[in-house]
């Protein structure tokens, strides 16, 4: 209650207390101003609308009586409202709309109780008025923004939920039509399963780059350093990302999907692509990067014996390459490594003396070529 006992303030502070002693009344004008000045408060029940008012009209009259600013912990009340607010969807700038309406409500019961006010007393009034609402605003955008923070982290999590369950697959109809809603999506057509990660840039820019501005026909979630997403189309090509990408399927081969996309994206994320790949455009090299023990293998066959000879051994391997890469043809091989043709038959003849190779048969060529490419994998690990 008003007794603020200032000879000079007098007139302002009997005009509180007036407003004080009719408070209920002074709610229900207040009140019945929010609501038909912002439509959206329509989402808040009376009780809580009722509640959040008196306690906050109630700071501001206190404040104005004592002839001072808003105490932090009243501010803090103002912020509470204001999570309440979003947490209710009412968007920030209605609820700044329903805070002015109520401070300028209450004000105009204020002035019509007030008598002898000089003008002095109602310039200081109202440059405490300004001062409140500037901090009132303050705290309402700071809180505001944590409660779309959060908001925002919780929606992220429960997409996240909501895609792992689809790609874990084991769902029923209606499992995954709610599923597929909680992403936006509906059940009535196949998606391609993407998995991408940016080289530079933003992250952030993931999903609308690879969805080429059809952001409504897809879905997508961060999974660790990666960006897993549905597509109701192939996926953009886009700069500087690295998407692997299967499909279309329906939903209940979302799981096998997942993990050839996951397996395509590993493979041109190693070999340092850029763009979208599925397993066919790969081919033998997304074998290579999923079969790694057949890549040990190959190393403990054909390499440890050359690097027993150091330099030399990487000199007979790399000339080896040159000569398979070029078709088998020395006289090519030797043009691409700037050497006589009889230095790379003497660097042939001692690839196979030292590890038994045979250059003219079929599988020991499948296995050089899977080893290569098993290097080219481990080189960008």
């Amino acid at each position: 209650m008003c007794d603020v006992t200032e000879t000079d303030w007098d007139a302002v502070a009997t005009a509180v207390k007036a407003t004080q002693d009719d408070f209920r009344e002074v709610l229900l004008v207040v009140n019945g101003a929010i609501r038909e000045r912002v439509p959206e408060y329509t989402l808040v029940p009376d009780d809580e609308l009722n509640a959040a008012v008196a306690r906050n009209i109630g700071a501001l009259l206190a404040a104005l009586c004592e002839r001072r600013y808003l105490a932090p912990g009243e501010l803090d009340d103002f912020a509470r409202t204001v999570e309440q607010r979003a947490r209710n969807g009412v968007p920030i700038d209605e609820y700044l709309l329903a805070v002015s309406t109520a401070e300028a409500s209450m004000w105009e019961q204020v002035w019509r109780r007030a008598e002898g006010v000089t003008e002095a007393q109602r310039v200081e009034s109202f440059t405490l008025r300004f001062g409140n609402m500037n901090a009132i605003t303050r705290v309402t955008v700071a809180a505001h923004r944590r409660i779309e923070l959060v908001t925002a982290r919780e929606d992220q999590e429960r997409r996240a939920l909501a895609l792992r369950a689809l790609l874990r697959g084991g769902l029923d109809t209606g499992e995954s039509k709610e599923h597929l809603a909680r992403l936006g999506l509906t059940s009535d057509r196949p998606y391609y399963l993407v998995r991408a990660r940016a080289r530079t840039g933003d992250s952030d820019a993931i999903p609308r780059a690879l969805a080429g501005g059809q952001a409504g026909l897809a879905a997508f979630v961060l999974w660790g350093d990666d960006t897993v997403g549905l597509l109701r189309t192939p996926p953009s090509t886009a700069k500087a990302v690295v998407a692997g990408v299967a499909g279309p399927v329906t939903v209940p081969d979302f799981p096998v999907a997942h993990e050839r996309a996951t397996t395509a994206f590993e493979t041109a994320w190693a070999l340092g692509l850029e763009g979208s790949f599925d397993l066919p455009s790969l081919g033998l090299r997304a074998a290579v990067q999923s079969s790694p023990d057949v890549g040990s293998v190959l190393r403990d066959r054909y390499l440890a014996p050359l690097l027993a000879s150091g330099s030399l051994g990487e000199e007979l391997l790399s000339t080896t390459r040159a000569f398979l890469e070029a078709g088998s043809r020395r006289d090519v091989a030797a043009g691409r490594l700037h050497v006589h043709q009889n230095t790379v038959g003497y660097r042939l003849s001692r690839f196979t003396e030292l590890t038994g190779a045979d250059l003219s048969d079929l599988t020991t060529l499948a296995e050089l070529h899977w080893l290569f490419t098993d290097l080219d994998l481990r080189r960008r690990d």
